[in-house]
């Protein structure tokens, strides 16, 4: 069960057993999986992190997809329809895979489209770590659905 509000920052959503958030340092990317446990929009969820101070946050949202927050501009990306048999590491993998887009220097819009698009595969298939897809598989899933 969570709770909002209360503390130093009003408004932020705290989840049992998690620590608070504090600000972070410029560049720094923040991932969180709130997947609809604060219960309010994920939108002002953004907003109110970012007061703490990252600049760059991303929250995933299941099969709804994900939201980021970029310097100001809110950004959003659908899930890929997909068969889900099993979504065990789906948020691991979907972190997994846009710090790989980082990496490469990708903005945060294509960061999220790659990282959908692997945790999405992940879902295809039975078992946290048996599921983790190639970066092959993700490329070429990429290229077959150029609609999202």
């Amino acid at each position: 069960r969570s709770h909002h509000g209360g503390g130093p920052w009003p408004g932020l959503c705290r989840l049992p057993g998690k620590s608070p958030s504090y600000p972070l340092e410029d560049g720094k990317v923040e991932l969180l999986d709130l997947e609809n446990q604060c219960g309010g929009p994920a939108s002002t969820a953004l907003v109110t992190l970012s007061r703490l101070g990252p600049r760059e946050i991303v929250i995933t949202l299941g099969a709804s997809g994900s939201v980021g927050w970029n310097r100001g501009e809110l950004l959003a990306q659908s899930a890929f329809s997909v068969d889900a048999v099993d979504t065990t590491g789906a948020g691991d993998v979907y972190h997994g895979a846009y710090i790989y887009g980082l990496l490469q220097g990708w903005d945060m819009s294509a960061c999220m489209r790659f990282a959908s698009a692997a945790s999405g595969l992940k879902c295809g298939v039975i078992g946290a770590r048996a599921g983790i897809p190639r970066l092959d598989q993700v490329t070429q899933f990429l290229r077959n659905h150029s609609e999202i």
